[in-house]
């Protein structure tokens, strides 16, 4: 996974733009269990494109991983709505169930 991690980071390097790069490096740091890091690369991510689904998505994630539920619960609930709108299935029913386990706890 570490060089996942500094792979991305160098093409982040060489490109500051390449907003998949910082996906993918938001998705190898969450992984790692390191929600911070991956926090910042998906707030630039849907900074960079408020409709990007799966962003908000493992931004969410990310938040739970830090217990923010608040946060978490915003991002899910913004997450349910784009994969309604682009009729994306499973992150729709995970969003879902987040939100659920959110509201129980």
């Amino acid at each position: 996974m570490t060089e996942d991690i500094s792979a991305f980071i160098q093409r982040l390097e060489e490109n500051p733009n390449n907003k998949f790069a910082r996906f993918h490096l938001g998705q190898a740091y969450f992984a790692k269990g390191d929600y911070g890091n991956a926090l910042v690369h998906f707030n630039a991510c849907v900074e960079a494109s408020e409709e990007w689904m799966m962003a908000h998505l493992y931004l969410a994630k990310a938040y739970l991983g830090l217990n923010q539920r608040g946060d978490a619960t915003r991002h899910l609930e913004r997450t349910i709505r784009l994969a309604e709108e682009q009729n994306h299935e499973d992150p729709l029913d995970e969003a879902r169930s987040l939100l659920e386990e959110c509201r129980l706890d």
